[in-house]
């Protein structure tokens, strides 16, 4: 994915820019996504485009500079990366709703370290991976587990060392 190129990211970001005003709203990315041969678009593209669900209830816009980098983030896994990453997300997302919240979360501690976290720590968990929204949908948490892959020898993921 080295080779996308600034231009490349301007020319997809104009296909979704229906009406050349220089945003993309949320129906802008699903006609986007379905040029581009999603066949299938779920909420799951829609937010690793237009980020978190505003908690007001308010349309989401994405400019230039920000659908540059949520589109390389989502583009640039592998199939492989991207099936393990929805199924770690699915077995945290209990409810299926899409979202992991606090109380997902606290399961999950439960059953990996088999003892509840405090509220304030898991608040503060969701806060940050959501990038202050009030849970994590699939593009935050694909976000937030790319910048903390295990690192090994030179700073190489760790896998890579193998």
């Amino acid at each position: 994915m080295d080779h996308i190129t600034d231009d490349d990211l301007k020319a997809v970001f104009d296909i979704f820019d229906e009406n050349g005003n220089g945003s993309i709203d949320e129906t802008e990315c699903r006609h986007g996504l379905v040029a581009l041969g999603v066949t299938k678009v779920t909420e799951v593209d829609v937010d690793a485009i237009m980020g978190p669900p505003t908690t007001d209830g308010s349309l989401r816009s994405v400019e230039l500079e920000t659908f540059k980098q949520r589109f390389f983030e989502s583009v640039s896994m592998t199939s492989t990366e991207d099936k393990r990453l929805e199924e770690a997300f699915k077995l945290m997302d209990r409810d299926g709703n899409n979202a992991i919240k606090v109380d997902d979360l606290q399961a999950v501690a439960m059953i990996i370290e088999g003892r509840p976290r405090s509220l304030k720590e898991l608040n503060e968990i969701v806060k940050t991976a959501s990038r202050g929204g009030d849970a994590i949908r699939f593009g935050d948490f694909c976000h937030a587990v790319s910048k903390y892959q295990p690192r090994g020898k030179n700073g190489v993921k760790a896998d890579a060392d193998a």
